[in-house]
Parts: structure tokens; C-alpha cells; sequence
């Protein structure tokens, strides 16, 4: 699927696994990704690989909400347990200026805002995990609040290649030492 410039749709929804590189996607002009129903079977590093560098993705489609991942609003979402959940991807190309993260939300995947192009405020509550390249690259990105009391570890390139950021505020405890 490496730029592929007419494409703006692909459809895995029956397949029984997916696998990807780090370029599957790289270059391409696919806006919706369709995921299978039993997406529960793959692993979630496939969207630290070759969906990552997919920069026009705009939402993703599971049309199961009871499966281990769901979607919603075009965020490919995790369930954890009862109580937690984990943001896996937020697309690079959702327009949406400002995400405020639901309370049971308490998990970010690994670049799981890199590339965006249009975020701008970025509120995380309840935070308990981060992964690495959190909001790699994402370039028009002004503000992070990290709100938590479990939060214990910034990782690796948080904000990396982030240049208009003006503000980041850190929880309490990183001033607790």
C-alpha cells in the first residue's frame, strides 16, 4: 500500500490476520482503515509499525463494540479491564483541535498522537501509562496536561520534534521528591 495516491479505503474486515512493516502504509493517501470484528487476535504493535507512518489516516472502523478493541469517533480504543481502557490510535489526519480523554481512558499506546496534524490541546485524565513517542511530530500541538496521581514515567520522545509547544503541565508528583 506504499504510496498508493488513489486509495483512500482498505478493508481488513475479513481478514483472519494482519501483519505490517514500517513502511505497509508510508506515503499512501488511505483516509479509513477497516479492522475485523475479531480484532482481539492481532497484536496492537501493528499500529506502531506501519500504521504509524500513515499520515493521511482520518478514523478507524471496528463494527464491534463488545471485541477486546473498539472504535470510536474514528479512535481505535483497547479494553483493559471493566475500569480501564487504552487509546491505541488517534488518527494522524482527525480533525479535531482539541481531546480531552475520558475518565476510564487510562492508557496511551505508543505514538499513539504522532504525526497529527490538527491538535492543538491535549487534556489526559487519569493517566496511569505512556507510551514511547507519544505525540511525536505532532506539529501543530500548543498544550498538554497530564492529570493524575498515577502516572510514574514520562517516556522516551514524549513530545519529540513537537515545535510549537508552549505549555506542558506535569503532575504534582514529579514535584514530590
Amino acid at each position: 500500500f506504499r504510496e498508493c495516491d488513489l486509495l483512500h479505503s482498505v478493508d481488513f474486515s475479513k481478514c483472519k490476520s494482519l501483519k505490517t512493516n514500517a513502511y505497509t502504509f508510508a506515503g499512501s493517501n488511505i483516509k479509513e482503515f477497516i479492522l475485523p470484528d475479531t480484532f482481539s487476535i492481532l497484536d496492537e504493535t501493528i499500529f506502531n509499525d506501519g500504521f504509524l507512518i500513515c499520515k493521511s489516516a482520518e478514523k478507524y472502523i471496528i463494527n464491534n463494540p463488545e471485541g477486546k478493541f473498539f472504535t470510536n469517533d474514528g479512535l481505535l480504543y483497547k479494553h483493559i479491564n471493566d475500569d480501564e481502557t487504552k487509546l491505541v490510535r488517534f488518527p494522524a489526519s482527525k480533525r479535531m483541535e482539541q481531546y480531552i480523554s475520558p475518565s476510564n481512558v487510562t492508557h496511551f499506546g505508543a505514538g499513539v498522537f504522532a504525526e497529527n496534524k490538527y491538535l492543538i490541546n491535549v487534556s489526559l485524565i487519569n493517566v496511569k501509562s505512556l507510551g514511547k513517542l507519544t505525540f511525536f511530530n505532532a506539529e501543530k500541538l500548543l498544550k498538554v496536561n497530564l492529570r493524575s496521581n498515577n502516572l510514574t514515567y514520562i517516556p522516551e520522545g514524549f513530545l519529540m520534534r513537537c515545535s510549537s509547544i508552549k505549555k506542558f503541565k506535569i503532575p504534582l508528583f514529579y514535584y514530590k521528591k
